[in-house]
């Protein structure tokens, strides 16, 4: 407006006083500029300073109420992101608390490689801090390039991972989990140190082993004098009932000895479990072999079978598992009947079903622990070892196949095993 009043008085020939205006104006005009030029300036460097992180800055109010609003405003969204920053940073020291309290190494790497967080178990897999100062990936920061090939192949994979790491004289159980957060993609890595764990299964394996073979031998000699005291009939007649009691037992002895050497080879079995069996041959042919064992105790022993149905396995362990869940049930069924069947239902299944003495809710969940005894009053039946069904299980497992049951108290029990179908033969 100044400046409009001096063209006026420039165009009226009032020439002086038009100057006049005219240097006023652009004093005004000047000082305006560098007023607005040094709030805003005080603006920037507050909303620097909280892009740093630096809460504590404020607006301090000027004359100008506009300049008032503006900084009222920038003060409040200031204070506001700093109690979010104070809100996150004591979320992240929980998060942090947490993951050194899980006593084995925990960390997260972002989709590029850079290692996020990680906890205190972690940095003995990791450089000295001397190495490691300006480092930020992954495959810089760890020292074993078992570890970096993990982590780039569960990055790469983007699903969960799983796999056995031999570091040094340690063995880790690793595990990755692939996540997803504000759109970004992260892993999340577990190491569990299992190598107490592997040494004592090793030295129960060995003992296990050491045991089993040592026992033969006195066993062998033990059921061959015995043969011969009763074929050449060394005993009285009154001592027969000592002869009887001692091959009893030396026959439940060999069969534990047997079960214990098929248990512990089973907790490490390497050979490929890639032979197409038919199930329902094999099923068949156990049955028959079974036959006569029923028969002795009166029962019902009956067979439902579809033909043709394949699976991927191994024969001997099939056997092995079949012949287990027969014997058990022909065991524990004093009268009715055993039934054995082999039927298609999305799986290829086997079902094992008696009218045994049955087995309480509470037992079941425990019946395939090895040595445990549904009941006093069965223990060592027919000369058992307690570890069938614990081999019975872990045969399941090897085949990748499910193993459950049913049972109720006084009406029988029933064993169902289903196995990924190979194919049906019709």
């Amino acid at each position: 407006m100044l400046f409009a009043i001096s063209a006026a008085l420039f165009f009226s020939k009032n020439i002086f006083l038009g100057w006049i205006f005219f240097v006023l104006s652009s004093v005004i005009l000047i000082l305006t500029y560098i007023f607005i030029k040094s709030e805003i300036t005080k603006l920037e460097e507050i909303v620097k300073a909280g892009k740093e992180k630096d809460f504590n800055v404020k607006h301090v109010y000027s004359g100008l109420s506009e300049f008032n609003r503006l900084g009222s405003a920038i003060n409040e969204l200031i204070e506001a992101s700093g109690k979010l920053s104070e809100i996150r940073r004591l979320r992240e020291q929980e998060f942090l608390t947490i993951l050194n309290v899980i006593d084995m190494p925990v960390f997260i790497v972002d989709h590029n490689g850079k290692l996020i967080v990680y906890n205190k178990f972690s940095k003995n897999l990791m450089r000295t801090p001397q190495e490691s100062t300006t480092l930020q990936y992954y495959y810089e920061i760890f020292r074993y390039d078992r570890i970096i090939t993990f982590i780039k192949e569960a990055i790469a994979s983007e699903v969960q991972n799983k796999d056995r790491l031999e570091i040094e004289d340690s063995v880790f159980e690793s595990l990755s989990f692939p996540f997803v957060s504000r759109n970004e993609k992260f892993t999340l890595f577990l190491l569990g140190d299992v190598t107490a764990v592997d040494r004592v299964t090793k030295m129960e394996r060995e003992f296990i082993s050491s045991v089993s073979h040592e026992l033969r031998t006195p066993l062998s000699v033990i059921q061959g004098s015995l043969e011969i005291i009763e074929n050449e009939k060394l005993i009285k007649k009154n001592g027969e009932k000592f002869v009887s009691a001692i091959k009893e037992n030396s026959e439940r002895m060999e069969n534990l000895v047997s079960d214990l050497a098929k248990f512990s080879e089973l907790e490490v079995w390497l050979k490929p479990i890639e032979q197409g069996i038919d199930l329902s041959s094999t099923v068949k042919k156990i049955y028959e072999n079974f036959l006569q064992t029923a028969k002795s105790k009166k029962l019902d022993f009956k067979l439902n079978l579809q033909e043709g149905i394949f699976i991927l396995g191994d024969l001997f362990l099939i056997e092995e598992l079949v012949k287990n869940l027969v014997n058990n049930a022909i065991r524990y069924t004093e009268s009715g009947s055993v039934e054995l069947s082999v039927y298609l239902n999305g799986f290829a299944t086997l079902e094992v079903k008696d009218t045994g003495s049955g087995i309480s809710k509470n037992d079941i969940s425990h019946l395939f622990e090895p040595f445990f005894r549904v009941e006093s009053s069965r223990s060592r039946v027919g000369g058992g070892s307690g570890l069938g069904l614990a081999i019975s299980k872990r045969i399941v497992n090897l085949h990748k196949g499910k193993i459950s049951v049913e049972s109720k108290v006084g009406e029988g029990t029933k064993f169902t095993v289903q196995f990924i179908l190979l194919r049906k033969i019709n």
